[in-house]
């Protein structure tokens, strides 16, 4: 539901689908419905409208609680959403007693062993230290979230774009540049291998790329850099559906050919 229009017919279309749940489905399906609150409290948290995204999650903590139980990944995903939500309304505190339950649930399910929701539980830790700015407890968090979710699904798997990205972040806030660039490239690679279509991310992380190649004076790199994110920011913006993104059809050899910096992709160890 890219635009408002789109949007507004989305929510209606859940609203409707609550109610038609609530009438004729029994207790047996309150996980069916508390799925369907989540998307609602999901939308309105992307929506940046933290009232009703919390109204929703706590009424999805209710049926999950109910259906599910305490001790279920289920139920944990939605700590995992309070604990967003807290962040965007900058409550860290309590955005870290979300975060802890979710992990430990999923620790006691899962224990030590290589799971999504284990590098999931590492990665929330580290955007809450990221946004705390405590920059060495996100960096020890995003690593190891990194590392297990590349022996699960490889170097360039699934949600490792987002690890890589704050990984890269921290580095420019530490000025260590190289670093920086490399989980950059990381992560805009693995955006593109597992949903290649234009997204408004993969264009500021090319700014961030951009800043940093002017502060090697590489200008060339700079300037196609900023340029390319410019006609992405640009194309996600535009009010379609997702689904009708131009394609970014780059292929990794495309991406070396084009960007005009081979030395640092070499350097690098990406090709």
């Amino acid at each position: 539901y890219r635009s408002q229009s789109k949007l507004e017919e989305g929510i209606e279309t859940l609203l409707k689908s609550v109610e038609i749940k609530k009438k004729y489905q029994g207790p047996d399906k309150k996980g069916e419905l508390g799925f369907t609150l989540n998307r609602l409290g999901r939308i309105y948290y992307d929506k940046t409208n933290a009232k009703k995204a919390e109204f929703y999650f706590k009424k999805v903590r209710k049926l999950y609680l109910e259906y599910y139980g305490p001790e279920h990944p289920i139920t944990a995903d939605l700590y995992c959403n309070l604990g967003d939500l807290k962040i965007l309304q900058k409550e860290y505190k309590e955005a870290k007693k979300h975060y802890k339950k979710f992990f430990e649930i999923n620790h006691r399910v899962y224990g030590d062993l290589l799971n999504p929701n284990i590098a999931h539980g590492f990665y929330v830790f580290g955007w809450l230290y990221l946004n705390k700015k405590k920059y060495d407890l996100a960096l020890f968090n995003y690593k190891k979230a990194l590392e297990i979710e590349v022996k699960i699904n490889g170097e360039l798997g699934f949600k490792t774009d987002e690890m890589n990205a704050g990984l890269a972040w921290i580095y420019l806030q530490k000025k260590d540049f190289y670093l920086s660039i490399s989980h950059y490239w990381k992560a805009l690679r693995g955006s593109i291998k597992n949903q290649p279509v234009l997204k408004l991310r993969h264009g500021y992380w090319m700014i961030n790329m951009a800043y940093i190649f002017m502060q090697h004076y590489d200008l060339r790199s700079q300037h196609w850099l900023l340029r390319h994110s410019k006609i992405i920011i640009d194309q996600a913006h535009r009010k379609e559906p997702r689904n009708n993104y131009p394609v970014l059809e780059l292929s990794l050899a495309q991406v070396d050919q084009n960007t005009m910096a081979r030395a640092y992709i070499l350097e690098s160890g990406f090709y």
